[in-house]
């Protein structure tokens, strides 16, 4: 029983390294989707947005595993060196999550600017399209 314990616990802070390494990769990711945004890589953009959803759908997964891993290792988890171990990983993880919110709220003003923007164009685009109807003799019928 002890051994599959010891196991357990070498699962569950390999596993929590894991997910640091996938919360980079995540901010790495973001930073892309950021760049993309400003430079108007739409292309970029939308394959990068892909890729950061598979991160965080692998990371959701890993988890949930550490989550039952902390519960089924509740006993042993009252080791203060083993405790502060998971409580790191739970301080680095809402700091993660605080970061990636704020640069995805910026990314959507970005965002929401350059539709505007579009936005503004194409009704400046169709208001001359009606001015220059207006003067085209050729549209005209004849009575």
């Amino acid at each position: 029983m002890k051994n599959k314990i010891k196991n357990e616990l070498e699962i569950l802070f390999y596993l929590i390294q894991n997910h640091k390494d996938f919360m980079i990769q995540g901010i790495l990711s973001t930073k892309r989707i950021l760049d993309n945004t400003k430079n108007g890589a739409l292309e970029d953009l939308a394959r990068e947005c892909e890729n950061r959803q598979r991160l965080i759908s692998i990371m959701e997964k890993i988890q949930r595993k550490i989550e039952q891993l902390i519960i089924n290792n509740q006993a042993q988890l009252r080791d203060n060196q083993l405790k502060n171990g998971v409580l790191n990983w739970q301080k680095e993880y809402e700091a993660w999550i605080i970061d990636i919110d704020n640069l995805d709220q910026y990314i959507l003003t970005l965002l929401t600017k350059e539709k505007d923007k579009t936005t503004q164009e194409i009704a400046t685009v169709f208001k001359n399209r009606q001015s220059i109807q207006k003067y085209d003799l050729t549209n005209t019928k004849n009575k």
